[in-house]
């Protein structure tokens, strides 16, 4: 599930489709539409707010996990490709138009603003995680972070579907908005990690949703699937503020004292109460991350994530610099120098353009280098390369992405 980094396929599609519900009671209704329009309108805005992701079929030019790590992300989640994914997501659309007589010039322009705003959709939503975007290439190459949703979030399905289910009127649409947010209770309830008690809330958070969806006029249905997603994430957003907080406390209080970086925010799912972070920060000698959990507001009662950090593929030391709001796991530390060599050869350079958290082991068997935030077992993992043999040839076809520890590498 962690390969769907950042949001999932199915949120960006949902997006979409409230985008398009928008639109399509701005002009007029379904009665008012012309044959199609509300279909092509739907699947359309979908497409385009998943198109950033068709990066994954080129991965390949660079070999390896580093063509993943790279380029998905890459060139297509930038602003420069807004228009040019819009017009291929168009063109299926504009062929249906021209076999249509009752369709006006004015219906594919409408269709046209719908998919232009879905890959901006797509990059606004990416950003709201703790995987990054760069979007503004090739004027600036840095990453942005929002550090604010998880992966596969059920409260945004819960929020948004029960307005569409209600809107649209093909049984097989019902059924697609009824099996997400079906689907999102069921792995809230077996994932465990989500309480219990949350799991009840979500599925009264989703019957209230339904609710007042059911009884809201027709027009009104998409604003209100947009007020519910807003909420969720101005929830989550004040709570990952209040995390951050509680990290950059507890690092003032470190002596000897420690420059924070950065602070590296993920929400447990359906929980805006429980936090994993990552403090990032050095002495001037030695990089420092840190890997815990913060409880917003002190409901450490709804963290269940016990045991998720217990053996990490990083060699994590023994738990330093925690308060009694920061319940730190494990702390990496290892010679800025050491990150500085192997940043000399190109493979671990072409890691560094994507290393948030950076990490690195070396034994008998090689040197490996990662990224903390998705490093959750012993064996190397998607975000884990093991670095060759010098003398291997370099990766081709990299980008010149700004590493986001370039603080690190004395960039």
């Amino acid at each position: 599930m962690l390969r769907l980094l950042p949001l999932d396929n199915v949120t960006h599609a949902l997006a979409g489709m409230v985008a398009a519900e928008v639109l399509l009671q701005r002009r007029g209704g379904r009665d008012r539409a012309p044959h199609g329009w509300s279909v092509a309108a739907y699947l359309a805005s979908a497409a385009a707010n998943n198109a950033p992701d068709l990066d994954l079929f080129y991965l390949g030019i660079t070999e390896g996990k580093l063509g993943y790590l790279v380029h998905h992300r890459g060139h297509t989640h930038t602003l420069v490709f807004a228009l040019p994914l819009a017009l291929l997501v168009l063109l299926p659309v504009w062929l249906y138009a021209r076999r249509r007589d009752d369709w006006k010039p004015t219906d594919l322009r409408a269709i046209f603003g719908l998919v232009s705003l879905g890959p901006v959709l797509h990059l606004a939503m990416d950003a709201s995680n703790n995987y990054g975007v760069h979007p503004f290439w090739p004027f600036d190459n840095r990453w942005f972070y929002g550090d604010t949703i998880f992966i596969v979030e059920p409260l945004l399905w819960a929020s948004v579907c029960p307005a569409l289910f209600f809107a649209v009127r093909s049984k097989a649409a019902k059924g697609f908005f009824a099996f997400v947010v079906g689907g999102g209770l069921l792995l809230s309830a077996v994932s465990g990690r989500v309480p219990i008690p949350l799991v009840g809330a979500l599925a009264v958070w989703t019957a209230a949703v339904s609710f007042i969806a059911a009884r809201l006029p027709e027009a009104r249905r998409g604003l209100a699937a947009i007020g519910a997603a807003a909420a969720t994430y101005l929830l989550f957003g004040f709570a990952s503020m209040q995390a951050k907080k509680t990290v950059r406390d507890a690092y003032q209080r470190l002596d000897p004292p420690e420059t924070l970086r950065d602070v590296v925010a993920t929400p447990a799912p359906a929980n805006p109460f429980c936090w994993m972070v990552i403090g990032i920060s050095d002495d001037g000698r030695d990089a420092v991350l840190r890997r815990g959990e913060v409880s917003v507001l002190g409901m450490s009662r709804f963290c269940a994530s016990k045991g998720f950090f217990a053996k990490p593929t990083a060699p994590l030391g023994p738990a330093t610099g925690g308060t009694a709001h920061f319940a730190v796991a494990g702390t990496f530390r290892a010679p800025l120098p050491e990150l500085r060599e192997l940043a000399e050869g190109c493979h671990a350079a072409a890691f560094m353009q994507w290393g948030r958290a950076p990490f690195w082991r070396r034994d008998d068997t090689g040197t490996v280098i990662g990224d903390l935030r998705y490093d959750f077992d012993e064996g190397i993992g998607w975000a884990e390369v093991a670095l060759p043999p010098e003398g291997t040839a370099c990766p081709e076809n990299l980008p010149h992405w700004t590493p986001p520890r370039a603080d690190w590498l004395g960039r």
